[in-house]
């Protein structure tokens, strides 16, 4: 495949990922702030799957497309947590790939729920984007959905893996592995 061939087929795996963050971030949970939903299982999915930076930017890009979707309650502040987005399935997907083992995917979830959950609204509230109230009142609802979105993903990469490691066909968005990874496709070991 040539480089453009890559190229495209990257971009449109992250088109397609986006999109289906777009999707779950219309399942809104009950909170203070209407953009807390179930938009970032995919980056957190691609970040252990495919590549950790692709996930960090299918992260990003969900959240805005979450936060778009409820009018942006917390205008630019929005900006910062996708940039948080980012590094957060970025850390999730470098744990589980460092790891390289199912298990590996229950440790990446347990930083990544801390960093989304706690960290997060916790340094939004430091920088004073938001006021302190609101950063540690809506600890324990991100909390919460930030454990479902690195379950359902967790849940995702362990079916992918799994199905490859019984001899089936693995299961991948390309036949090529990314740059820098151990050249499995897939990326966690059973």
């Amino acid at each position: 495949m040539s480089i453009w061939g890559k190229v495209t087929s990257r971009i449109g795996t992250i088109a397609a990922f986006v999109a289906a963050s777009f999707v779950l971030g219309l399942v809104k949970l009950p909170a203070p702030v209407p953009s807390v939903a179930l938009d970032s299982s995919p980056g957190y999915f691609l970040s252990a799957y495919l590549s950790p930076v692709i996930g960090g930017i299918v992260g990003a890009l969900g959240h805005l497309a979450s936060a778009a979707s409820a009018g942006f309650p917390l205008g630019h502040v929005h900006i910062v947590v996708a940039g948080q987005m980012f590094f957060w399935c970025l850390v999730f997907g470098m744990i589980a790939r460092a790891i390289n083992r199912h298990w590996g995917l229950g440790v990446a979830a347990v930083v990544a729920v801390v960093l989304n959950g706690v960290i997060g609204p916790l340094m939004v509230g430091a920088l004073g984007l938001v006021p302190w109230t609101l950063a540690k009142g809506i600890i324990p609802l991100l909390t919460f959905a930030a454990s479902l979105n690195t379950a359902v993903a967790s849940l995702a990469v362990f079916l992918m893996t799994s199905k490859s490691a019984r001899g089936a066909e693995p299961a991948g968005p390309s036949d090529e592995a990314e740059p820098g990874t151990d050249g499995e496709r897939g990326g966690i070991e059973p």
